[in-house]
């Protein structure tokens, strides 16, 4: 189930990831008002929904790249929400208390938005190999 390309939610995974880098203020400064992060990540767990859904409708193909394909959604999924809970304040369990404190630093921040761009480039730049 996908919108328009194969890699829609790695693109906007690079981009939210390249907002994370810049907000933790390790290699350039860019400061947004939190909705628009919030909203962002919100998109991008929209799509990666959809990533699953597409997965599960479509199971073929290698079993190391569908079981890749899972964990790093997840792993996604994980991120998303934490920052999610991060910028709404919303409390959400075992989120808020364990991966939230970890995002909170510039230095958390930094590596998971790295985690984020580094992953999805990956997918992107691999998506022929395994279409």
């Amino acid at each position: 189930m996908k919108l328009t390309v194969a890699v829609e939610d790695c693109i906007i995974g690079a981009v939210m990831g390249l907002l994370m880098v810049g907000l933790s203020g390790k290699f350039f400064s860019l400061k947004l008002p939190d909705i628009l992060y919030a909203l962002g990540f919100g998109l991008f767990l929209v799509f990666i929904i959809l990533d699953l859904i597409n997965e599960i409708a479509n199971f073929s193909g290698s079993m190391m790249i569908i079981f890749l394909t899972f964990a790093h959604n997840i792993i996604d999924a994980v991120l998303t929400v934490a920052f999610i809970s991060k910028f709404t304040a919303y409390t959400i369990p075992y989120i808020t208390d364990y991966a939230v404190p970890l995002l909170s630093t510039p230095e958390g921040m930094f590596y998971a938005g790295a985690f984020l761009v580094v992953a999805n480039a990956i997918w992107i730049f691999t998506a022929p190999m395994h279409a």
